[in-house]
């Protein structure tokens, strides 16, 4: 995937770019319209910039507004507060391995039941159009699916999903006829056993986090399960033929000009991605958890009952891991603790991760150029390809490069990130504890393929264990949930620990190297001032 980088500081995806800080799409209180950059948005009293009006809620509705004809996203935080028992008899997935780890030849098994354990809520939520004409169906605090706070400033306004990741290009899919980038949009809901660690970790108010390592671990038969839409619909992408259609309510994202618009609008996406996490550790001794994902697949013969249920039937199996497989450090090693369907559709396997490793045409693990690899000092933060015979430049033509995975990508959860999502080196942790990667003009900068800097996003490591217990800055490990340190922290950080200046003394705040305003308004300049020239991010 090759997205530029600007680009996703121009969604309101936190600060995860190259110049480390984000635009946030927040309402105007005056006109309820989305703004574009952070720099000119209308939350302040007097247009005083970074200063809000109000302290912002944790559970506030989207900051698009609801459009006309529509109920609109409403969030469900009511965490548990003990953790739920697990069914009479035990998890039906867990029952199919006899107690035994999970292998290659079981988890298709595996990954069918936990699909068949989620079927019914799951059909429920793709069946809820959200509209005002027709009854509303998905009420996912009565059925027991929880999201994470601090989200509204990048929820879409009916569904409460945001985006996922910016212009996959056809490059990437040469086999199955993509003919125009498109944008994903993803949604996220934690099962009542894992909505626990949400209320471990943000209390009754969602204020003050506990990021102690045992608040943050999942409890075993925690189920976060995650959507995916695409742009792309049969007239650009033949596999989306028959796809289940939803309206999403964001501001437009334009490929082509690298540009979003600077109000929402509705729109329709395809259907297309459904990915299961589970916490297992009797199946997953090293890690803990099982990932899995499902893909649309429009050669399954619908079985003729309603749109919803159809798509949901459709969807099949693309794989499951366990482990990152630290001993296959090259590219056609045996995997061990990872699963692909050898009868999933031809388009999601064109993404498949580094080595063959679990990632599905959502989730970016593959790269196409331009971009570096980088050996020795030319891996150095500080001097980053400075000299050429250190760095290596894939340009535009070259190969593309699977250098991610599921699990790689999960297993830098931790707060501050001090690794990002990828093999690249770390230029700096920035302003809301956000990892900026190492980029010569805006194009990322790879460590060579299986070196030990490289290998150190492709280890089996348990949920405790941080990517980088050394820094200082860090933590906590989160136990494999990207949507913490990623996405709700972030935001909670830019309004607690900079917009009000931690005025509880909230301990989570000491993660943030320097939480100021004006260090959040430099890198916000940074961003405005500075010409990037592409590079892919994947947001998790």
């Amino acid at each position: 995937m090759h997205v530029h980088i600007r680009s996703l500081l121009l969604v309101g995806l936190a600060a995860v770019a190259a110049a480390g800080i984000w635009k946030i799409a927040q309402a105007s209180p005056e006109k309820g319209e989305v703004v574009k950059s952070a720099a000119t948005q209308a939350v302040a009293a007097k247009g005083t910039v970074g200063a809000a009006a109000a302290p912002a809620s944790p559970y506030a509705p989207p900051a698009t507004g609801v459009p006309d004809g529509f109920r609109g996203f409403d969030g469900s935080y009511a965490y548990p507060t003990t953790t739920p028992p697990p069914p009479a008899g035990g998890y039906p997935w867990t029952q199919s391995l006899n107690g035994q780890p999970i292998t290659p030849q079981t988890a298709g098994q595996y990954v069918e039941l936990l699909k068949q354990y989620i079927t019914d809520d799951m059909v429920t939520l793709l069946s809820d159009p959200r509209t005002t004409s027709q009854p509303s169906t998905w009420d996912p605090a009565k059925l027991g699916w929880f999201n994470q706070p601090w989200l509204s400033p990048i929820r879409d306004g009916i569904h409460g999903a945001y985006t996922g990741s910016t212009c996959f290009s056809p490059v990437l899919f040469p086999k199955s006829g993509l003919t125009q980038p498109f944008t994903t949009y993803v949604l996220v809901f934690y099962n009542d056993v894992a909505a626990r660690s949400l209320q471990r970790v943000w209390g009754s108010a969602s204020l003050a986090p506990d990021l102690s390592n045992n608040a943050s671990q999942f409890d075993e038969g925690s189920i976060v399960v995650k959507a995916a839409f695409s742009t792309a619909d049969a007239s650009t992408w033949p596999p989306m033929k028959g796809a289940l259609p939803w309206t999403i309510y964001l501001p437009t994202f334009d490929c082509a000009s690298q540009t979003q618009a600077g109000t929402p609008s509705q729109f329709q996406v395809s259907f297309f991605q459904f990915d299961i996490i589970v916490k297992d550790t009797k199946a997953a001794p090293k890690t803990g958890w099982v990932f899995s994902t499902l893909t649309f697949d429009n050669a399954v013969k619908a079985p003729g009952g309603t749109p919803a249920s159809d798509a949901w039937a459709q969807m099949v199996p693309l794989g499951a891991m366990w482990g990152n497989d630290p001993q296959a450090t090259k590219a056609g090693d045996t995997l061990n603790e990872n699963w692909i369907n050898p009868a999933a559709p031809v388009y999601a396997t064109e993404t498949l991760g580094w080595g063959g490793r679990l990632s599905g045409p959502n989730d970016g693990a593959v790269q196409n150029p331009p971009y570096y690899t980088c050996t020795g000092a030319g891996c150095n933060p500080k001097t980053i390809c400075k000299d050429p015979t250190t760095c290596k430049l894939v340009d535009v033509g070259g190969p593309n490069m699977a250098m991610s995975s599921c699990m790689s990508c999960h297993g830098v959860s931790q707060y501050a990130m001090a690794s990002f999502l990828l093999p690249t080196p770390l230029a700096k942790i920035n302003a809301t504890g956000q990892p900026v990667p190492g980029n010569v003009q805006g194009n990322l900068v790879f460590f060579q393929e299986g070196s030990d800097d490289w290998m150190r996003w492709f280890q089996s490591r348990p949920g405790t264990q941080p990517q980088d217990p050394a820094n200082r800055q860090v933590l906590a490990a989160t136990d494999y949930a990207m949507n913490f340190p990623f996405k709700s922290l972030q935001y909670w950080a830019k309004e607690i620990c900079i917009n009000q200046g931690n005025p509880d003394k909230a301990p989570a705040c000491s993660a943030l190297a320097n939480p100021t305003k004006a260090l959040l308004m430099q890198e916000l300049r940074e961003a405005e001032e500075t010409n990037y020239q592409g590079k892919k991010l994947r947001m998790r």
